[in-house]
């Protein structure tokens, strides 16, 4: 810290008063707490950060929390029974936490530290199990960091750097993967206007992630997102070479996040046992889930959820329900396929590297969408994509059908509102929702009706 911004600090600490502030966890009991100045008091992106974490299922465990202000968020987190690692870079900030977890009766779960990520002694435990983190957001040149005092802008603002905060901590836990590699990561992010801590950096990383609350703030939107390695950083099996990645696969378990890769496959299948070429090095997988997904998520709308999602996290765009296109070209598709006598349900997923032709007609990649990546990469990218809709993790709930529905049309109806031309055999017709069913609402002429048949419906981009 440099002599001007001690002595204003000085003056604030010196000046300013210890408030006493009541913070109501709408779950507990009251939480009493003495805020000492330069200390981020708890406000409604507090509140929104507790309500997240009141989402959570199953068993508690070690957490650590970044960033720790008052003591609110980890007072919270010991109350539901969690162990606490805290910490926070200003050390009034750390005397709080300490002073307000003894007056609400939980220092023995509670523990502080002075620091943050970025500092050389820094660390996450080994034994951490969740980590939270109210990221900061406010930029260097924000007119109201400057009214702050060093300390309060300090933990308030983003790095200024490429990727903020979420960057410096998601390399973090790259280094880690071995050490970490359940960890759950809940954020609270600005989403709009953008911060420079963005998800997009997780996914490409190949971190599965779900929204747990999203509002609008005044002029911001905010949203809690949790983060995690999909199949808690196992790999998946990898094959040389095979015939075909949905028959391998049904040799999988049943149970938990079963997946598995080819270098090469050989044969393959598309839509109606068409025909699926692949050359070495695209992008051949299938995932094997558990049928009980079935009894949440109607088959259609997994699958066109799925290509959705996958579209989005690599710059395509789905064409209904579950081709992979750019710019009018196919780059992809996805399969599903169950057998009555079987439990699970496989997600086969192919993906062109490059541009080429297919029966005549040209053929995309995700080199023209997201550069020259390997197939390696591109495959953890669409692993977090499909673990984020169908993973069934210990502590997270499940997206609900309408959760489901509003992030797939949100992904379909960008692609449409590029100016699509959809059709059917009689007339032009207008794509207005999606159903349930995964089926699309179309309107022809003046008559509303659901079109399930996807040779029903001719797509022109």
């Amino acid at each position: 810290m440099r002599i001007g911004e001690i002595d204003r600090e000085i003056e604030i600490s010196t000046f300013g008063e210890t408030r006493d502030f009541i913070f109501d966890s709408a779950v507990y009991e009251s939480i009493h707490l003495k805020i000492p100045p330069t200390v981020y008091p708890p406000r409604r992106d507090t509140e929104i950060l507790v309500e997240a974490i009141n989402r959570l299922k199953g068993e508690t465990g070690f957490v650590t929390e970044i960033g720790c202000g008052s003591g609110a968020i980890s007072i919270s987190l010991a109350r539901r029974g969690w162990r606490v690692n805290a910490c926070d870079i200003n050390p009034l900030a750390v005397a709080a936490t300490r002073g307000n977890a003894i007056q609400n009766d939980v220092a023995d779960l509670i523990s502080v530290e002075e620091g943050g990520p970025g500092e050389e002694k820094w660390f996450i435990p080994d034994n951490t199990d969740l980590l939270v983190w109210n990221i900061p957001y406010l930029l260097s040149l924000d007119s109201e960091a400057s009214n702050l005092g060093p300390m309060e802008e300090a933990s308030l603002s983003d790095r200024d750097e490429q990727g903020g905060w979420s960057a410096f901590l998601l390399e973090y836990l790259e280094k880690c993967r071995e050490r970490l590699p359940g960890i759950l990561v809940i954020l609270l992010l600005r989403i709009d206007p953008v911060s420079p801590s963005k998800s997009s950096d997780w996914h490409r990383q190949g971190w599965a992630s779900r929204c747990l609350i999203t509002e609008r703030l005044g002029d911001e939107t905010l949203e809690a997102r949790c983060f995690w390695r999909p199949g808690n950083g196992r790999e998946a099996e990898l094959r040389l070479t095979s015939d075909s990645t949905m028959d391998d696969a049904r040799m999988l378990p049943t149970e938990g996040w079963q997946r598995l890769r080819a270098v090469e496959q050989k044969g393959g299948r598309g839509r109606s046992g068409a025909e699926w070429r692949s050359e070495k090095g695209d992008m051949t997988a299938t995932w094997s889930l558990n049928q009980r997904i079935l009894k949440r998520i109607d088959p259609g709308l997994l699958q066109t959820s799925i290509g959705a999602e996958i579209a989005s996290r690599l710059s395509m765009d789905c064409k209904w329900p579950n081709d992979l296109m750019h710019e009018g070209e196919k780059a992809g598709g996805i399969l599903l396929e169950s057998g009555s006598n079987q439990e699970s349900i496989r997600v086969g997923v192919g993906i062109n590297r490059y541009p080429g032709e297919f029966g005549g007609a040209p053929t995309s990649g995700w080199s023209e969408t997201i550069g020259e990546s390997e197939a390696e990469v591109v495959f953890r990218m669409v692993d977090a994509a499909i673990a984020s809709i169908a993973e069934n993790h210990s502590r997270l709930p499940h997206l609900s059908t309408s959760e489901l529905m509003a992030s797939t049309w949100s992904n379909l109806s960008r692609t449409i509102s590029t100016g699509i031309i959809a059709s059917t055999k009689t007339s032009e017709v207008r794509i207005t929702a999606l159903e349930k069913s995964g089926e699309l609402q179309i309107l022809d002429s003046s008559v509303m009706e659901n079109c399930g048949d996807v040779d029903g419906i001719l797509m022109t981009f």
